[in-house]
């Protein structure tokens, strides 16, 4: 039987630590909204070509 399990945690930040944070939040969405938008360029080519779905 598997049981899973969560824990909540709370972080008291100061404002400079908030403001990391935020920054590093700020980089990570940017670098997942690029990949994206990588993959979406090379995908639409690809199925044009192949007619195939990228897997």
């Amino acid at each position: 039987m598997i049981v899973s399990r969560g824990y909540k945690f709370r972080l008291y930040a100061d404002d400079a630590q908030r403001a990391q944070v935020a920054r590093f939040a700020g980089v990570c969405r940017f670098v997942y909204n690029l990949a994206l938008e990588q993959r979406r360029d090379w995908w639409r080519p690809f199925k044009a070509t192949t007619g195939r779905p990228l897997s």
